[in-house]
């Protein structure tokens, strides 16, 4: 309660510009600007009613998103800062949980997941429009490590115990509980072998190394919390040796191929700093997990290294900190290849590089 009342508060409290670097670093705790992003948290979640989506743009209203800025993508990143947070003041609950849980229940709102209509593969599918049960890791990926997360910060067993519901219309509707999710998850990647194995397709013709990511974070939270499970871990190992094999760029350009094309079966070279940003940021926490260190290689290290020395780096701006004292930026540039490989905006790709640097750091 302490910690949502300094959240109301601290909209009103901010003293600084918003492209100032004050108010953005704090030794312990949560700053002021810390607070104040929370606080937009709530005002996106649990401070207006469920039905509403005041303030998520345009994709709210988009059928058939298929972008960096759908839903799914907004929603996962609102939640997986928030467990971030959580780590800061472990002691303050009350505030996560109503943030989480909120945006657990949109994850789950068909207006996040009605694109599988826009798929004819998935049209055609018994289970259609079940959005986990035929590929689509871009969506069960994150809604399962988001699951496993709130469970991990709150310790809320209810999507774990209960379950909860993809609902369609009125007669048509999923229910799951988070291993009933994962199961899914895996009886599918265990379908596919050869140069991607263990891997499952987004879109759905394409496995990314990113979008497999979420799902086995989740594998490895999901083991954390209730213990070994043998059929996560084999999983886990034979789609780190398809990374480690196939998924390395031979370009130079990028760290990463992008994806595996199912037809004609061959992996897409041509990647950018934004995608690889994106999925080095969420492959250290799954890399070792159930794996001895000196068995596989160090990747994340790799590819931290890798975005360390790419010439995509630039000179940003000076930003004023107090309108005097000027401190020079820098940021990573994403060659926007083609006009679509993960034309992310500068300033996403130059936070996931930090998010990099924090885990190397940490190791």
């Amino acid at each position: 309660l302490l910690l949502l009342l300094l959240v109301v508060a601290a909209a009103s409290a901010l003293q600084f510009s918003a492209n100032s670097l004050e108010g953005t670093t704090s030794a312990v705790g949560l700053s002021q600007k810390h607070l104040a992003v929370l606080r937009y948290f709530a005002q996106l979640t649990f401070l207006q009613p469920r039905a509403a989506w005041h303030g998520w743009g345009p994709a709210t209203n988009d059928t058939s998103c298929d972008s960096n800025t759908c839903l799914r993508y907004q929603i996962s990143a609102l939640a997986y800062a928030t467990a971030l947070a959580a780590t800061r003041t472990p002691a303050h609950q009350d505030l996560y949980q109503a943030i989480f849980k909120d945006a657990v229940m949109r994850m789950l709102d068909r207006r996040v997941w009605q694109y599988v209509q826009s798929f004819s593969e998935f049209r055609r599918q018994p289970t259609f429009p079940d959005p986990v049960a035929h590929k689509n890791i871009m969506y069960s990926g994150h809604l399962a490590q988001m699951l496993l997360l709130y469970e991990r910060v709150t310790n809320d067993t209810t999507f774990a115990e209960q379950g909860f519901d993809l609902i369609w219309n009125s007669t048509v509707r999923f229910h799951y509980t988070t291993s009933l999710l994962l199961d899914t998850i895996a009886q599918q990647m265990e379908q596919q072998h050869g140069r991607a194995e263990a891997g499952l397709a987004c879109e759905p013709d394409s496995i990314f190394i990113i979008c497999n990511s979420f799902a086995h974070n989740a594998f490895a939270l999901q083991q954390t919390l209730h213990g070994p499970n043998p059929r996560y871990a084999r999983l886990q190992q034979a789609w780190q040796h398809t990374v480690a094999t196939h998924g390395r760029s031979a370009l130079g350009s990028s760290f990463f191929n992008l994806d595996y094309l199912l037809f004609p079966g061959v992996w897409e070279p041509v990647a950018s700093t934004g995608s690889d940003s994106w999925a080095l940021a969420w492959l250290a926490p799954w890399w070792f997990s159930g794996t001895q260190p000196s068995h596989v290689p160090n990747l994340p290290q790799q590819g931290y290294e890798f975005l360390c020395q790419s010439p995509q780096w630039r000179s940003g701006p000076g930003v004023r900190v107090n309108g005097s004292v000027e401190v020079p930026g820098a940021y990573l540039a994403v060659e926007k290849v083609g006009g679509r490989l993960f034309p992310f905006d500068e300033g996403v790709t130059t936070a996931l590089w930090v998010l990099i640097e924090q885990q190397q750091q940490q190791q």
